[in-house]
């Protein structure tokens, strides 16, 4: 299977056309295709699809088309189209989508390039180029598709100029000249694509054509923008003036065709050229001004560094890092800023690159840095402030400023004493100059403010662990976020230090290095230094030291502060207000990926303002990341060190109880939304200072239990190894305030599990009701997988217990739930006989709800049985009296069972009739399971019909509603009637 958005959209298999539903559900695949291999928000996908103006009913729309695109592209294939808590995502890699496919050309093209094989890296990058068919995405409709199709038009545009430039180098400039030439005329702002014209028309002898493409862009950039040509349009004039051949190499080249970083490239000055004469030089800038502005601030740059710049450009920065991997995008985003280093509204660029501890920005940036240095003539300056590090090690910023001065070649004498006054001299040494300036490890914006140049062609590259909202807000700068590593660029580090064989020979030891480091680049380094310094340890073994790093951090130890994990993070924690240092240690106890703020607010016990304030300094050091609206995360490793800190806070127990407190409560509230009727045992009482959230309806309850499913199943194991008296009933209470919503969607196995370990937790404590709960959710769980022997023994001994306890409405539950087994098993005599005991105990002491429970169950077994007149009547009796109390869950399996007795019948349409409205009400209900049984009921009448083509749509149908779902027996009977092979 290929699919290409490079042009229209594209989806072939086997090399045949496939045509992809309606608009909606191209735009949905488009969507997917756009971030294929990563799992897609709905918000997103509603975006997208609605054009930023979704309707309320979008996610239920979305599920539609994503059921519309799995048909589409065939059964076979429903594996490639996964569906998790929050959105979609589309396994594909990396050969099967052509816009991931040229990404991977174009960054093998710039290996290449880096490596010294100019010739291999246009041979690559045309063959990329080759694979657009023209506009992207063309022919689907909006705004939103409309920026995608932008950006990606940007990419092809600059591989197309990556690619001449080094193509140009290689001598080609007359045969580049007609390409050049329509793409300069068709993007005539586009001021790169000028300056590359002129470069193949200057090399191709025409240097007075060149010099008139030059004038007329000026020109048009005047009228258009109100605007100068910009530096580099500038410094290929000058170049030009010069007699130059290849003004592109010395402004344009990312790096050196040996793969060495490039050298800087001198100022544009006549003694760069000529003899220090001041004749020579003003004859020089007489002819540079005539053309352009740049040459003028050339001009007032030579005359500066004369009375206090230094004779050679400082190049301050730190060696490369050895074995740099990934990172492609970030990269990406950095190179896209030094085009804009000297904007038309006379700023200075700002990059405030941030992140976590440990996950490599002096890396990365160092990296970028040395990429970048030719492209600023008058040098690198660097300067670590240890913002974050050891108690008072940070660099003061009159300390700062004067080393930056000291790196410009200011003499001390010349050097004032003050903080303000030294900055003032830092900015007029800077005046005309072209600098990259990377700030690295700084604590806040208050500490850089100084440091920043006023120049217009200079780039500040400063690094933090803190987000430094305000040099954003304030100065503009430019926020970019690095997050730890992906797979392959993780995979891609530890072949950089240990060669690509050593990997080849373990590969699913390396697949354990990775996650154990939890895709940390200083984690990976670590481990990767530790493989290499014990030559004889395999990578298992390296894995192995790794295992216990869930629990604590002593696999990470090291000699070197700078590399010792613990400590890393600790001189991030240290920084921390009090209220935020705690809240931090304190997540460490939570189960979950994720926590929301009333979660955070019931672990704290203290009130949300003072919780807000503490996640947001968490955030803004990036100790925690935001994942959506009021939920934050983070990292593994990170996870571990917060955990380490937990142990030792005294206040640890009691918040364990109050966390637990709160998702029980909450889960109990949530529980009550899906099915109101629903019968519950009495609650701890909260623990003070914990909030229980509500619901105002079932989609955010189903909403809730979907982004809190993992936290709350690790609750009931966390509070059934808990010593806390307190927490005695929770983990029979949470494990059943989750059937409802794993019955919805289909998680049968995930309940057997946790009521098994609530089981265990009941009986080692004395609590009988919780015994009785954790045993009757195992009957259920069992029943649903198809298990009634153990079904059978689990209900007995809860039945026992509650009829001892004088419940008899959760008695007569348990009958049902063994009845339902026993049905399952085609065991269906015994069946009647629990159905007859739950239907008697529900008349005699149940409310009207019990009694159509009961009902139900009745009629159904009957039906099992063959006994469909007998069956109709408790059925109709069930329903009327789950329209009477408006039980619309209840009703909808009542109206199954109904469906099953007409058709068997023989009274078709009164079956398709009673199937449809069951079908209605489980899609109400969000009960994506249950609309199976409704489907193929319906598959049934119209095979009875004989239709056999719309039976095995719905069939169809059914299979990819219970594909996800812990129901193998139920798929087995719908393979059966597809003719496979159950």
């Amino acid at each position: 299977m290929y699919f290409g958005i490079l042009g229209s959209l594209d989806v072939r298999v086997e090399g045949r056309p496939l045509t992809v539903g309606g608009t909606r559900s191209q735009l949905l695949l488009a969507g997917l295709l756009l971030q294929a291999g990563r799992t897609v928000v709905v918000n997103e996908l509603a975006d997208l699809l609605w054009d930023g103006d979704p309707p309320a009913t979008a996610r239920k729309q979305i599920q539609t088309a994503v059921f519309q695109v799995r048909r589409a592209l065939g059964i076979t294939t429903a594996d490639l189209l996964h569906t998790d808590s929050v959105g979609y995502r589309l396994s594909v890699s990396e050969r099967q989508v052509d816009l991931h496919q040229f990404s991977g050309m174009v960054l093998n093209a710039r290996e290449f390039a880096s490596r010294g094989d100019p010739v291999r890296a246009v041979e690559e990058f045309r063959a990329a180029l080759r694979l657009w068919r023209g506009q992207p995405l063309a022919g689907l409709p909006g705004s939103v598709i409309e920026r995608h199709a932008t950006r990606l038009e940007e990419l092809r545009l600059t591989a197309i100029e990556e690619c001449t430039e080094i193509e140009l180098r290689l001598g080609r400039h007359r045969q580049l000249i007609p390409e050049l030439r329509a793409l300069a005329d068709a993007l005539p702002l586009r001021e790169r694509a000028t300056g590359l014209l002129m470069t193949a028309l200057a090399g191709d002898g025409r240097q007075a054509e060149a010099i008139t493409v030059y004038h007329d862009r000026a020109a048009v950039l005047r009228e258009q923008l109100g605007v100068d040509p910009g530096p580099f349009l500038n410094a290929a004039y000058v170049e030009l003036l010069r007699g130059a051949q290849s003004p592109a190499r010395t402004e344009t080249t990312p790096t050196a065709l040996d793969g060495r970083s490039a050298s800087p490239r001198k100022s544009v000055r006549a003694s760069d050229h000529e003899p220090a004469s001041p004749a020579a030089d003003q004859n020089f800038r007489a002819v540079a001004a005539a053309g352009t502005d740049g040459a003028r601030r050339a001009g007032r740059r030579g005359t500066q560094e004369d009375s206090a710049g230094p004779l050679v450009p400082p190049a301050q920065l730190p060696v490369d890092v050895r074995g740099f991997a990934g990172r492609a995008e970030m990269l990406v985003q950095l190179d896209n800023h030094v085009g804009n280093s000297a904007t038309a509204s006379g700023t200075v660029v700002i990059i405030a690159l941030s992140g976590t501890a440990g996950v490599g920005k002096t890396a990365l940036a160092v990296h970028w840095a040395h990429r970048v240095a030719h492209r600023f003539p008058d040098g690198q300056l660097y300067i670590n402030l240890h913002g974050f590090g050891p108690l008072d090690d940070a660099v003061t910023t009159g300390e700062a400023v004067r080393t930056l001065l000291d790196g410009l070649g200011v003499p001390a004498h010349r050097v004032p004493t003050g903080v303000d006054a030294c900055a003032a001299l830092y900015r007029s040494v800077m005046a005309g100059r072209r600098v990259l300036v990377l700030l690295d490890n700084a604590r806040d914006a208050a500490q850089i403010r100084p440091l920043l140049p006023a120049t217009p062609g200079c780039i500040v590259l400063v690094t933090s662990r803190n987000n430094l909202s305000g040099l954003v807000a304030r100065e503009g700068a430019v926020p970019l976020t690095i997050d730890v590593l992906p797979r392959a660029d993780a995979r891609s580090l530890l072949a950089a230090r240990l060669g690509p064989v050593r990997l080849e020979q373990e590969p699913a030891a390396v697949e354990q290095v990775i996650d154990r480091c939890a895709g940390l680049p200083l984690a990976l380094a670590i481990a990767a230094a530790r493989a290499v310094a014990d030559g004889w340890r395999t990578l298992a073994q390296v894995a192995d030291t790794l295992a216990g790093a869930e629990e604590h951090l002593d696999p990470f130890v090291g000699s070197d502060i700078t590399t010792d994990i613990r400590t890393v993070f600790m001189w991030s924690y240290r920084q921390l207000r009090i209220p935020a240092a705690r809240l931090f240690r304190l997540l460490g106890i939570c189960p979950g990926d994720t926590v929301a703020v009333a979660v955070a607010v019931s672990l704290t016990g203290t009130p949300v303002d003072s919780v807000t304030a503490a996640l947001r300094e968490l955030v803004e050091v990036h100790l925690l990341h935001e994942v959506g609206p009021g939920r934050f995360g983070f990292h593994d490793l990170l996870r571990t060190f917060a955990h380490e800190q937990a142990t030792a806070d005294p206040d640890t127990p009691a918040a364990l109880r109050r966390l637990l407190d709160h998702y029980l409560h909450t889960a109990t509230a949530a529980t009550a939304q899906l099915d109101r009727f629903r019968r519950t045992l009495p609650l701890p009482t909260l623990a003070p200072g914990v909030i229980a959230e509500s619901f105002p309806g079932k989609e955010p309850a189903m909403s809730w239990f979907a982004a809190e499913y993992r936290a709350l199943l690790a609750s009931v194991s966390l509070a059934a190894a808990s010593d806390d008296p307190g927490v005695t009933p929770h983990p029979a209470r949470i494990a059943s305030s989750l059937e409802d919503f794993q019955q919805r969607t289909g998680r049968w196995g995930d309940a057997l599990a946790a009521h098994r370990i609530a089981v265990v937790a009941a009986r080692r404590r004395g609590d009988r009701l919780g015994e009785g709960l954790a045993e009757y959710g195992m009957t259920r769980a069992h029943a649903y997988l198809g298990d009634a022997d153990n079904a059978g023994e689990a209900g007995l001994r809860a039945a026992a217990i509650y009829r001892d306890a004088r419940l008899p409405i959760a008695e007569a539950a348990v009958y049902g739930a063994v009845s339902v087994a026993l049905a399952r098993a085609n065991r269906h005599t015994e069946a009647l006989v629990h159905a007859q005991r739950q239907a008697d105990l529900c008349a005699a002491h149940g409310t009207a709800a019990d009694q159509a429970h009961g009902l139900n169950t009745y009629g159904f077994t009957l039906a099992e049985l063959g006994r469909y007149d007998e069956a109709l009547d408790p059925l109709v009796r069930a329903l009327d009296l789950q329209k009477s109390i408006d039980n619309q869950h209840g009703a909808a399996f009542t109206l199954d069972s109904l469906g099953l007795v007409y058709l068997q019948l023989g009274r078709l349409q009164e079956a398709d009739a009673h199937y449809r409205q069951s079908l209605d009400l489980f899609e109400q209900a969000s009960d994506r399971y249950g609309v199976v049984y409704p489907l193929c009921g319906l598959g049934d009448a119209a095979a009875a019909r004989g239709e056999p083509e719309t039976a095995r749509l719905l069939y169809q149908r059914a299979m990819s509603a219970c594909q996800e779902a812990d129901q193998h027996h139920l798929r087995s009977v719908i393979d059966g009637r597809l003719g496979g092979p159950g």
